[in-house]
């Protein structure tokens, strides 16, 4: 327990130090005019995904919802420096997370035309923390001050004159709303180009029109969210905020229900379980909202199995999940001459295949997601167990490689839990261990949990290669002949290390 408090301040010391050193830099560039700026297409819901999609679990790790809504006639296709821009929010979402204790962080996205193929792109990120006083206000965005857990400024923090700067050399105004004690709003606006050339976005599907959704338990950002995508798609949306018993939710007639499970709370599948039930919602289809930990507990996964019928969708939400779940949940499959626009998909070889890294350590990550991707693989990171088994029920990867020491749920813990569900069916999916415990029986402790074999770290290129060649070698299904695979994991390679402004 000491060493593991070693290495937790230690690793946590060597970030900030990163960190640092990314904001000097940066700072360097501003001050002295030279930092540069990229010009390409990119689309901003992907962009504002790509961010919530990212900081999703750090938010719930916390006891924290995290939602964002994009304005319906936002283009799909601008140009501008998206990777600026994914630093910018990532640097403010991250502030609004470490400063918050309970409630949520919504991110809320906005766009005016002043003229023909010239827009303003406005980002507000709205808090539930404690607030920044006047003259806390009129210096946050100054070099070397810093936000205190208390509200306050001190300290040597230059993550938000970095976000400042870099909103002044797109041409832009980034600014400050707060009151103490009532939390804050981040906001920025930056002027960007639209493309001559739009893609045409998500369209209802014909058999959404006029059904009738009940929204239970949603936060405000996710109510919010819920009514604008809701409403494009010409379906009507009535919410109940707070709903812990079956009679309070009146009789009527809807075509769908969406559950939110509160964090820290499993309070919401009895509900579920009681509508199942019940006489008049036995027949109603149902959407629980989950985060990526909660998907994995026991109680979720053995109510999915109880009630298969019942659907679960992964929170942050996005537009496109939220759609696919809707029609999943009425059992109707995606017309084909749907028009949607499509994620960008990283290609893998002909021998690539889905590789889930459990590992809580970020150079740790770092150095695996690397060497696994160059031996021509596809990669997805979670930070823990509890992580681990949520994906698990979300996505198909053929192999796991699971850290042994990890906090939440430990890597011993995750494989026995993967092997007793996996019991009484055919599925066996390869675990691989990797710890830099050299303990003598440290071996045949993980073999001992469920796992097939063992790394020592530090792992060496070549010994992973070994492993992965002899595990990916038994009958699991190529990536290469999976066409119709979705893959949602996080397109994080080209962002700045996640800055927290300490």
């Amino acid at each position: 327990k000491t060493q593991r408090e070693y290495q937790t301040v230690a690793s946590s010391a060597s970030e900030s130090l990163l960190d640092l050193i990314d904001d000097i830099l940066d700072f360097s560039k501003i001050s002295s005019g030279a930092i540069y700026l990229e010009s390409h297409f990119f689309n901003v819901r992907h962009t504002i995904r790509d961010c919530v999609e990212m900081l999703g679990p750090v938010a719930h790790e916390k006891g924290l919802e995290l939602s964002y809504v994009c304005e319906p006639h936002i283009p799909l296709r601008v140009k501008g420096d998206s990777k600026r821009l994914k630093q910018i929010i990532v640097n403010l979402v991250s502030n609004a997370i470490k400063y918050s204790d309970e409630g949520e962080v919504i991110i809320e996205v906005y766009m005016t035309f002043p003229q023909p193929g010239q827009g303003i792109l406005r980002v507000h990120v709205r808090d539930d923390g404690p607030g920044l006083s006047l003259p806390d206000q009129e210096q946050i965005f100054q070099a070397f001050n810093r936000l205190q857990k208390d509200g306050s400024i001190n300290g040597t923090g230059l993550g938000l004159a970095v976000c400042h700067g870099l909103v002044a050399s797109m041409g832009g105004e980034i600014g400050v709303f707060s009151k103490e004690k009532n939390g804050s709003t981040f906001w920025f606006a930056v002027p960007i180009k639209i493309s001559t050339q739009q893609k045409e976005g998500l369209q209802a599907h014909a058999c959404m029109e006029n059904k009738r959704i009940l929204l239970l338990g949603a936060t405000k950002g996710m109510s919010h969210f819920f009514q604008v995508e809701v409403k494009e798609w010409g379906m009507s949306l009535d919410e109940m905020e707070e709903v812990d018993e079956l009679d309070s939710i009146e009789s009527s007639s809807y075509d769908l229900i969406i559950l939110n499970m509160q964090l820290g709370s499993a309070q919401s599948l009895v509900l579920s379980k009681n509508l199942v039930n019940s006489s008049g919602y036995g027949n109603t289809p149902q959407i629980i909202l989950t985060s990526l930990a909660q998907r994995g507990m026991v109680e979720t996964v053995e109510h999915g199995r109880k009630y298969p019928e019942i659907s679960f969708l992964t929170k942050p939400v996005f537009k496109k999940s939220l759609y696919e779940s809707i029609l999943t949940a009425w059992n109707i499959e995606r017309e084909k001459s749907a028009s949607i626009t499509k994620f960008p998909e990283k290609e893998s070889g002909d021998s690539g295949y889905f590789i889930l890294l459990v590992e809580d350590n970020n150079i740790n990550q770092m150095v695996a997601k690397g060497m696994i991707k160059k031996l021509g693989h596809d990669v997805t990171v979670v930070s823990n167990g509890s992580e681990a088994l949520g994906m698990l029920e979300e996505r198909h990867f053929d192999l796991v490689l699971m850290d042994c020491i990890m906090p939440v749920m430990d890597g011993y813990m995750a494989a026995s839990e993967i092997r007793k569900r996996e019991h009484g069916s055919d599925r066996h999916i390869s675990v691989i261990a990797m710890t830099a415990n050299t303990f003598e029986g440290e071996e045949q402790r993980c073999l001992a949990a469920g796992m097939d074999d063992y790394l020592a770290k530090p792992v060496s290129a070549a010994a992973l290669d070994v492993k992965l060649r002899r595990w990916l070698g038994k009958e699991v299904t190529r990536a290469a002949v999976i066409n119709t695979h979705e893959k949602s994991s996080p397109q994080a390679d080209d962002l700045k290390k996640i800055k927290t402004n300490k």
